[in-house]
């Protein structure tokens, strides 16, 4: 165990946290995070074209500081538990390799979506924001379908689904909040 001190819970299991805003956490809750991180690291650096000497060159330019292919390494290796990756080498990393599943994970874990954010502003953003919240409705609606063939829909399928559509309606409603406060 880390050096760290503990944070006591004051309220129960499933009530709602402190400032009201949904389920609390447990002592335990973030526990498999780490490793579900590295896992998502190791993951975007495989699928990227660059070597990891580019990708910590690329890194480092982002960074504006050197970080090297052994640190890069160190940050990914379950061993090096003292090699945390600080939160903007993780950004410039998924930046570099075109992957946002780690940056993903980390809002899952703090149960919120990362929404990319349409770039620029005016007509043709919001029409290609708009589309894409439909692409991701219709497959929700897809995947419904797919549920449903066998005229029983599991308790399982039936999280999932909510948890697909929820997210669905996070970024819509993200993007819109973002559409209107770049006017």
């Amino acid at each position: 165990m880390s050096n760290m001190k503990s944070v006591r819970i004051t309220h129960r299991p499933g009530e709602a946290s402190a400032n009201g805003q949904g389920p609390s956490w447990r002592a335990g809750d973030l526990a498999s995070l780490l490793p579900a991180l590295r896992g998502a690291m190791i993951e975007a650096i495989k699928r990227c074209p660059l070597s990891r000497h580019q990708i910590a060159g690329e890194m480092s330019h982002l960074l504006d500081r050197d970080l090297s292919k052994d640190v890069l390494d160190k940050y990914c290796a379950e061993s090096a538990e003292s090699y945390r990756p600080p939160a903007d080498a993780l950004i410039a990393l998924c930046l570099v390799t075109q992957s946002m599943r780690p940056l993903e994970l980390l809002a899952q874990a703090a149960r919120h979506v990362a929404v990319p954010l349409p770039v620029g502003r005016g007509e043709g953003c919001l029409r290609s924001a708009v589309l894409q919240i439909g692409v991701e409705l219709g497959d929700v609606c897809r995947q419904t379908e797919e549920a449903l063939r066998d005229g029983h829909v599991t308790a399982a399928e039936a999280a999932a689904l909510r948890r697909e559509l929820d997210d669905v309606v996070r970024r819509a409603a993200q993007t819109v909040d973002h559409l209107v406060g770049a006017r």
